[in-house]
């Protein structure tokens, strides 16, 4: 490799033409030296120097060749090369480098004249150029040639970083280059904004490389050169704050390419290039390595002078960075003939896409290329409409399979039904037969395709037939069929099920008249004390006994009145059609993870090399296997009805008796008769049942209430961390209720709606308990010494929070609008508030016993998180104290080592006894000693043995070697106090 000298990177200045009359007054001024001096409004303080200052004059050409140079030269000769635009919004960057139709900037220009140059020095065959474009958008990388848009990921270390699955495409000639920079350059993310009306939003990197085969000597050159177009830097008020994370990201990134510049310019040892996305993929431009040229583009409006003086005193600084560029070999890469090979392969394989999306393109039906005869394919979606032409023979098929074919005869358009399911106009047809086709046709495959037939081309292709007009078409006609159907088959199960019903009930009434038979005659031989309890008994079978009957007798005109209404006739709405007609005739209930299952295998299958038949014999034996249990989906209408009717007959019954339902039914539960079977599923129990049930349940739950300490002696035990954390275990226990499958609308039982009504009051009132309990802490001594009182203010904002999610959780609730996602973040509202209790017990040194497995480890959560924050200071002391050039660095270096050693074993594992007695200690040493002199450090020498008496305690798993090394510290520690100690004062001789 071959270095250059040494040189600077070049800067170049462009004023932009403004129309404006108040402007800045650059006076530029050719020096000596060559170069140009830039003074602003004749200051002697703001001259800057530039290799060209450019005035509101200068052409796009003259742009090009004060910036490029000599650069295609050095970039065909193995050198990197790398031009900047930098300037505020609006100043013409994206205009220099990219320029417009009748005025090519910087980059087309190049481009030009490289492809020139080559063809020129016939250097077509050793040459082999590609090119990549990508931009940084808010710190993340976004491909511009890609046709989807996602982020990068930026991998490579500090040397070497690169975009992983970055597009890079060969070019052959200019023509190709410019067709992919117009095609990222849509893409490109830009807004307007107050100073810009197509402001760019990000940093806009095109990238292009050369390898150049050279053959005596035979070696290979790659050289890489960067068109970048940074983002405006510009201000809020300036820009607009409706962008503001934009603005925000975009000086952020130009912040840190600022401080790179700064650093190579200061020559410091050590140049930070990981700050931001930006400098850390144009870490080549800058470190050396490369012919850099910045392009700075000022306004000259004096509202903008302060951008202007901020870009002009960069550029001033970016002049001082000595480059030294180097010609970049490459050893082991492929050939330019194996890279032509692999681009041409690729460009193929491109090529053969885009014929067949003409091909698709030919059968689309937007509508003017239509022709009659022909049938149109119908979709939701019009776009993807399909045609075919009419020709004699045609055969419509699925997966393969023959389902209908077109024939022309006695001038007249027929289809034939090789297959169940073809309909014409909600007719089905039978199988060999066929009908004549008008103009207009609704055709149906399996319920599922349509299609319509076109045979007139008077008729206007754009008020043709649309897929949802032919699916009403189709639904109107065979609604009331299948409709009349449906009815028949639920009526026919109703009736079978009330004659099962009235069988088991007859029987159930011949067993109870027989025990009622033993009854009296036991009544007979018994004495008076054991006859009250055998009345009791007759009483009993002779109520059910005629319950049983009356449920028998009026069973029949009960189903009858539900049948009536059922068969009632109602107006369906289109989409009630839809419904009727599109349900499949068979279900099966899922889990997600037979879901996920089912949709994996059949995704596996679809796209497998099988045959259309392999495919659907697959499909059957999955489907129908033993793993899924099918029913009939108009199954259990017949059960409903007669359900209702049961419990319409269970209530005109207990309206006889002058008793209840719940007491009509509990008399048939008791016996496990047919009808409890009817009336106790949770699933299909009717929802409208007596409010005195309601008001019982609730009763009941209201007065199961959570028991709390009630000794002297629990009471005793709990300090304020103790009562803060029952109150934060009974809220995460009346919580519950919000994560339950079932709430006070959904739940199948009265009981369940009563507990869930109860629940959600319960754990308002557990809220206000922890609320009174945080504002007690308050005042607490204990917390307010240690100025901690910010613990329970946080706490009563999460309570606050709480009580809005409990409100938008009823809400969601009554709206039918309830996900999990609500319930699960109330729930980490309570988790954090009991990490606050354990940070709190932390500080305050206050253990406490927990026996609930999920408040123990967030609890344990709150005591890390206390540990990690008075901690975290500590690589810093070590790193700052490593000189140790004072006694009181010495001192804080042991201290911060003896708490680094213990740390070791926190990382380890959780053991509560070794955080307070041993880790809480060593931390107390590291913050004493941050505020007391070295003089006074001899004072913890009594409280660092305590701590190697206490971490000794542990040595099953505390290594000897840590113990030795606090004892060490120990011995160096009662050293340095001696030496430190100050000497008593001398009395004064009298």
């Amino acid at each position: 490799m071959t270095p250059l000298l040494s040189s600077t990177v070049k800067v170049v200045l462009r004023i932009k033409k403004e129309a404006k009359s108040k402007s800045n007054k650059l006076h530029v001024e050719k020096k000596s030296d060559g170069k140009d001096c830039v003074m602003v409004n004749h200051d002697a303080l703001h001259i800057f120097p530039f290799d060209k200052a450019l005035n509101q004059c200068a052409t796009q050409l003259d742009t090009y060749n004060a910036v490029i140079g000599n650069g295609i030269d050095l970039f065909l000769s193995g050198y990197h090369v790398s031009v900047f635009a930098y300037g505020q919004t609006g100043s013409g960057k994206t205009y220099s480098i990219t320029g417009i139709e009748n005025q090519p900037g910087i980059l087309p220009l190049f481009a030009k004249n490289l492809f020139e140059k080559i063809s020129r020095q016939n250097l077509d065959s050793s040459v082999y150029i590609s090119l990549s474009f990508y931009e940084v958008y808010q710190e993340k990388v976004f491909d511009l040639l890609a046709s989807n848009r996602k982020p990068l990921r930026v991998r490579g270390g500090t040397d070497d970083p690169y975009v992983e699955g970055l597009i890079e495409v060969g070019v052959k000639d200019e023509d190709e280059l410019e067709k992919w920079r117009r095609t990222g350059l849509l893409r490109r993310s830009t807004a307007a904004t107050l100073m810009n009306e197509l402001s760019s939003r990000s940093h806009a990197i095109f990238s292009l490389k050369v390898q150049r085969e050279y053959e005596n000597p035979k070696r290979v050159v790659v050289s890489r050169c960067f068109f970048v177009d940074l983002a405006g830097s510009e201000r809020l008020q300036t820009s607009g704050g409706h962008r503001t994370n934009e603005s925000i990201s975009i000086n952020k990134s130009l912040l840190s390419l600022q401080r790179v510049v700064d650093a190579r310019a200061s020559n410091e040892a050590f140049v930070c290039y990981r700050d931001s996305v930006l400098t850390r993929l144009l870490k080549n431009c800058f470190d050396g390595n490369s012919a850099t040229t910045l392009l700075t583009t000022v306004s000259p409006l004096e509202c903008y002078s302060s951008e202007t003086l901020n870009t002009l005193r960069f550029a001033s600084k970016a002049a001082q960075v000595i480059q030294q560029p180097t010609i970049n070999e490459e050893f082991g890469g492929e050939s330019i003939a194996d890279l032509r090979e692999l681009n041409n392969h690729h460009l193929k394989k491109i090529a053969e896409m885009s014929a067949q999306i003409e091909t698709l393109k030919q059968h689309c039906a937007s509508v003017e290329s239509v022709q009659a005869p022909a049938v149109l394919e119908l979709f939701q979606d019009e776009s993807l409409n399909q045609w075919a032409r009419l020709e004699n023979g045609i055969k419509f098929c699925i997966l393969q399979n023959q389902l209908a074919e077109y024939f022309f005869e006695n001038d007249k358009w027929n289809i034939r039904a090789f297959a169940a399911g073809v309909f014409v106009n909600g007719i089905a047809l039978t199988v060999n037969s066929s009908r004549q086709l008008d103009h207009g046709d609704i055709l149906s495959y399996y319920e599922r395709k349509f299609c319509a037939v076109y045979l007139d081309e008077k008729c206007d292709p754009n008020k043709f037939i649309s897929y949802d007009r032919a699916k009403l078409q189709y639904v109107t006609a065979v609604y009331e069929k299948q409709k009349e159907e449906m009815t028949e088959e639920i009526i026919a199960e109703s009736k079978q099920n009330v004659k099962d019903v009235r069988d088991s009930l007859e029987n159930e009434l011949v067993s109870l008249r027989k025990e009622l038979d033993g009854v009296k005659n036991k009544l007979k031989n018994k004495s008076e004390d054991q006859k009250y309890a055998l009345k009791k008994e007759y009483d009993m079978v002779e109520s059910l006994i005629n319950d049983t009957e009356d449920v028998k007798k009026n069973l029949n005109d009960a189903v009858s009145k539900q049948t009536a209404i059922f068969k009632a006739v109602k107006e369906e709405t289109e989409e009630d059609k839809m419904m009727h007609v599109g349900i499949k005739k068979v279900y099966a209930e899922l889990n997600n993870e037979k879901f996920v299952e089912l949709y994996e295998y059949f995704a596996d299958l679809y796209q497998s090399d099988k045959t259309a038949d392999e495919i659907i014999g697959e499909f059957n034996r999955f489907l129908y296997s033993s793993k899924y249990v099918w029913k009939p989906i108009r199954s259990g209408v017949g059960s409903s009805l007669l359900q209702t009717a049961v419990f319409n007959t269970l209530q005109e019954t207990a309206r006889k008796r002058r008793s209840t339902y719940a007491e009509v039914s509990r008399g048939f539960a008791s016996r496990r008769s047919v009808i409890a079977d009817i009336i106790q599923k949770p699933s299909e129990r009717p929802t409208s049942q007596p409010i005195d049930e309601l008001v019982q349940s609730l009763s009941f739950y209201a007065l199961t209430a959570q028991r709390g300490p009630d000794t002297e002696e629990e009471l005793g035990k709990l300090n304020e961390i103790g009562i803060l954390l029952n109150v934060c275990i009974t809220v995460r226990k009346n919580f519950d209720v919000f994560i339950a499958p079932e709430n006070f609308l959904t739940a199948a039982s009265i009981q369940k709606k009563a507990a869930s009504i109860v629940g959600i009051y319960r754990s308002i009132g557990s809220l206000d308990a922890l609320a009174a309990t945080a504002q007690l802490c308050f005042i607490t001594p204990s917390i307010a010494d240690i100025s901690l009182d910010y613990c329970p203010k946080e706490i009563l904002e999460r309570v606050n929070c709480l009580r809005q999610l409990i409100e938008s959780w009823i809400n969601a609730v009554r709206e039918d609008t309830l996900s999990k996602d609500l319930g699960n973040l109330i729930f980490n509202e309570i988790d954090r508030i009991i990490q606050s209790v354990g940070f709190l017990a932390y500080f305050l040194g206050r253990r406490v016993e927990i026996t609930d497995p999920g408040v123990q480890n967030e609890f344990r959560k709150g005591i890390m998180s206390a540990v990690k924050d008075l901690t975290m200071d500590v690589p810093e002391i070590l790193e700052r104290c490593d000189g140790e050039k004072t006694t009181r660095e010495k001192f804080k270096k042991l201290a911060a080592t003896f708490v680094s050693e213990i740390l070791k074993y926190v990382e380890q594992s959780f053991d509560e006894d070794f955080i307070f007695e041993v880790v809480r200690r060593a931390i107390l040493i590291k913050e004493n000693m941050i505020t007391l002199t070295e003089d006074r450090a001899g004072k913890m020498v009594e409280k660092i043995k305590d701590l190697i008496k206490n971490i000794e305690k542990f040595s099953t798993f505390v290594n000897p070697s840590s113990i030795e090394l606090l004892k060490d510290g120990l011995k160096m520690w009662q050293q340095l106090s001696y030496i430190s100690a100050k000497p008593p004062k001398s009395r004064a001789k009298s």
